[in-house]
């Protein structure tokens, strides 16, 4: 009898210690943290994602000649547009363009012209 008394104590206080912690954690609003200029609030920031995310699936090599990059911000100010340049001796071929959500940092668009 002692012994039932002593495990469904304990089994009472293992089984209320998770339920008890769980009642007591509020997400807190810093965890979902927003800046108000949004994760990418520059051109630098843009300039930087999109050389990120092109490197892997074109070359290094191709993306660094079409520098320098132009940034642009379209859509009322709610997407970074990069582009990458073409010297004016390259007889033919294009770019690639990229564009990112200015407040999260996705990327809506990549293509490379040919």
């Amino acid at each position: 009898m002692k012994n039932l008394l002593i495990t469904l104590t304990l089994a009472g206080i293992i089984g209320v210690t998770p339920v008890a912690s769980a009642q007591n954690y509020k997400q807190s609003d810093k965890e979902n943290y927003l800046p108000p200029e949004g994760y990418v609030p520059n051109a630098k920031v843009a300039e930087q994602i999109a050389y990120a995310v092109l490197v892997p699936v074109y070359g290094q090599k191709l993306i660094d000649s079409e520098r320098p990059f132009k940034v642009t911000l379209i859509r009322r100010g709610t997407t970074w547009n990069v582009e990458g340049t073409l010297p004016n001796f390259a007889p033919q071929g294009g770019a690639f363009v990229i564009e990112i959500s200015k407040r999260d940092g996705r990327i809506l668009r990549m293509m490379h012209y040919q």
